[in-house]
């Protein structure tokens, strides 16, 4: 198996930082994209569908 051409990442200081060493490690180059941010789900962060969709008393 190959290594790696390209690592996508968040345009996210973070998640730019651990791609470049990855990259390093791998000798792949980092393509930032700012779709790869995280996004916010409000009330529905961290629950199921299921328990989202589920009517509480």
């Amino acid at each position: 198996m190959g290594r790696p051409l390209r690592i996508a990442t968040s345009d996210l200081a973070r998640a730019a930082e651990t791609a470049w060493i990855l990259a390093d490690v791998l000798g792949a180059g980092v393509r930032a994209d700012a779709r790869l941010r995280e996004i916010s789900f409000g009330e529905a962060e961290g629950r199921t569908v299921w328990a989202h969709l589920t009517p509480h008393p």
